[in-house]
C-alpha cells in the first residue's frame, strides 16, 4: 500500500500573509491545537485502515507531538505497528477518536515523560510503551476491552496507571501488580437490556460499554427455536460481546443463547446452573475459558460446537452424559471426565484430533476412547455400575434381558429367542461393547445382533444356541476367538 504524506507550506504562507497579527495571536489562542495539528501533519506517514486513517510512521523530533484527529478529511482511528519506534518526543498526544494502539507503537521511547491517551480509546497492543522509561503517568480509559501482553515491559518502576475500578485496564495492572491511582467506580452505561425469562421478568439482560452480557434472575432462561430469536442477537450485538456474565439465581442457559457470539473470551457461569442448551455456545470461535460449575447436570447437543479456541475443560460430577457433537470441531485437546459419565455419544467430539481425555477405570469413558482412538489418562479407580438395559426377547413369551456395563461387558441372560435387527435399531448400538456374555437357555442370535461392535474381541456361544441369524457378527472388526458350540 502506497504511504501518502500532506504538506502544508502553502497554508501557512497564506495564513501569515492574509492575517493581521491580532487576528492570527486570537487564533492561536482560541484554537491553538488545532492550528498545531494543521501545520504539523506532514509530520506524519500514514494509510487508509478500517474506518479511518492509521498513522504508521512520524518524523523524529524531541518537542511536542500532537496527532492530529483528522487528515485529508478523514478520522484517524489507529496508531499503527512500530509507528513511534524510538521517537524522541517528551510529549505525544493521542487524539479522540483513535480505538486502536498497535503492537510496539510506542516501542523505547526512552525520551517520553508524557502520554495522553483518549477515552475513545479500546485496544492495546501487545508491548505498545514497551521501553518508554521516563513515563511515571498515563490514564488508560474505561472505553478499553483489550490489552495485549507486557504492554509496559521496561517502564519504570514509579510508572502510575491513572484508570476505573471494575475496568480491564484496572483488572490489567493488578494483576501485574503495578502501581495505580483509582479514579473511582466505572460508569458501565448499560447500552441495551431487556427481558429473557421462561415468564419473561423473571430473567433479565444487560450489555454494558465493556462488551459484557450480563443475564440475570432466578429460574429459567428462554427457550429459543433459533439463532435469530435470541434477544441480543435481534439487536445486532453478537459481534460485539466479549465477556458473558451469568449471574447466581439463574439455572438454565437456552439453546442457542450465544451462538455466533464470535468475539466471546470468557464465560462466567454461576453455582446455581444445572443445564446449558443445545448450540448454546455453537460457534463461539474465541472462547478460551469458561468455568463449569459442579451443579451443572446436562449439556446439550452442539453445545461447544467450533469453540476453536477452547482448549481444556473439566465436566462437573453431576453430568451422566455427553451428547452428539458437544465438542465438534472445537478445539479441546484435553478433558477431565468423570466417573458418572455413562454415556459418551459416537460424535461428541467428531473431527477433534490429539484429544486426551483423562477419566477412570473401568468405564465408558475408557471404553470411547478405545473405540475412537483417543488418548485415555486414567485418573482414578471406577466400580462396574450399570449403564444401559432392557428386553430383547423375540415375541412376548421370549424371557430374555440385556445388561450394558461400565466394563465394556454386555450380557444377555434368560430364556427363549432373540429379536431379529437391522442394525440401527439394535438396542445396545451407542454403546461401547468389548465383551459379550449369553447364558444358557438362548436358543438363537438375532440378525444383526452384534454388529459393528467395532471393539468386541470375544464371545462365546452357549450350547442352547441352535441359529444364528444372518449378519450377526459383521464389521465387528475386533472379534479374534468365538468359541461355538
Amino acid at each position: 500500500m502506497n504511504f501518502k504524506k500532506i504538506t502544508s507550506l502553502i497554508l501557512s504562507a497564506l495564513i501569515s500573509v492574509s492575517l493581521p497579527i491580532s487576528s492570527f495571536d486570537a487564533v492561536a489562542k482560541d484554537n491553538s491545537i488545532a492550528l498545531y495539528e494543521a501545520t504539523d501533519a506532514s509530520m506524519f506517514t500514514y494509510e487508509p485502515g478500517i474506518g479511518g486513517i492509521v498513522i504508521t510512521a512520524c518524523e523524529d523530533t524531541d518537542g511536542e507531538v500532537v496527532i492530529p484527529s483528522e487528515i485529508d478529511g478523514e478520522k484517524v482511528v489507529e496508531i499503527g505497528e512500530y509507528a513511534f519506534m524510538m521517537h524522541s518526543a517528551s510529549s505525544i498526544t493521542v487524539p479522540e477518536g483513535v480505538k486502536k494502539i498497535c503492537d510496539y507503537a510506542f516501542w523505547d521511547c526512552s525520551n517520553l515523560e508524557t502520554l495522553v491517551l483518549p477515552e475513545s480509546l479500546e485496544e492495546i497492543g501487545s508491548g505498545a510503551f514497551e521501553g518508554c522509561s521516563n513515563l511515571l503517568e498515563i490514564f488508560l480509559s474505561y472505553n478499553i476491552k483489550t490489552i495485549g501482553d507486557d504492554i509496559f515491559s521496561g517502564c519504570s518502576e514509579d510508572l502510575t496507571v491513572k484508570c476505573y475500578e471494575g475496568s480491564p485496564a484496572m483488572e490489567y495492572v493488578v494483576a501485574n501488580g503495578m502501581n495505580y491511582e483509582s479514579l473511582g467506580e466505572t460508569e458501565l452505561d448499560v447500552l441495551k437490556s431487556g427481558q429473557c425469562g421462561e415468564n419473561g421478568s423473571n430473567i433479565t439482560w444487560e450489555f454494558d460499554r465493556f462488551g459484557t452480557l450480563t443475564i440475570k434472575g432466578e429460574g429459567n432462561m428462554r427457550e429459543y427455536g433459533s439463532y435469530y430469536d435470541v434477544p441480543w442477537i435481534e439487536e445486532e450485538l453478537s459481534d460485539s460481546i466479549i465477556k458473558v456474565v451469568v449471574e447466581s439465581g439463574v439455572e438454565t442457559i437456552s439453546p442457542y443463547a450465544f451462538i455466533r457470539c464470535e468475539n466471546v473470551e470468557e464465560a462466567v457461569l454461576p453455582s446455581t446452573l444445572k443445564s446449558i442448551g443445545e448450540y448454546a455456545f455453537g460457534s463461539c470461535i474465541s472462547l478460551e475459558k469458561i468455568n463449569l460449575p459442579e451443579s451443572l447436570a446436562f449439556i446439550g447437543e452442539s453445545a461447544f460446537l467450533e469453540c476453536s479456541s477452547l482448549k481444556e475443560i473439566e465436566i462437573p460430577q453431576n453430568v451422566t452424559s455427553l451428547e452428539n457433537y458437544v465438542f465438534a470441531e472445537s478445539g479441546i485437546k484435553t478433558i477431565t471426565v468423570p466417573a458418572s459419565v455413562g454415556k459418551i455419544a459416537n460424535y461428541a467430539f467428531s473431527q477433534v484430533t490429539d484429544l486426551t481425555i483423562k477419566g477412570y477405570s473401568p468405564s465408558e469413558t475408557e471404553r470411547f476412547c478405545e473405540y475412537n482412538d483417543y488418548t485415555f489418562e486414567k485418573i482414578g479407580d471406577a466400580e462396574v455400575v450399570i449403564v444401559d438395559s432392557g428386553e430383547c426377547g423375540n415375541f412376548s413369551n421370549d424371557d430374555l434381558t440385556w445388561e450394558y456395563t461400565s466394563d465394556g461387558t454386555l450380557t444377555i441372560e434368560g430364556e427363549g429367542e432373540m429379536a431379529d435387527y437391522y442394525g440401527s435399531n439394535v438396542p445396545w448400538k451407542d454403546n461401547y461393547v468389548k465383551k459379550v456374555v449369553l447364558s444358557e437357555g438362548l436358543e438363537n442370535i438375532g440378525n444383526y445382533a452384534f454388529a459393528n461392535l467395532y471393539i468386541l474381541e470375544k464371545i462365546e456361544i452357549p450350547q442352547t444356541v441352535r441359529e444364528i441369524g444372518s449378519n450377526a457378527f459383521s464389521t465387528c472388526i475386533a472379534l479374534k476367538e468365538i468359541t461355538l458350540p
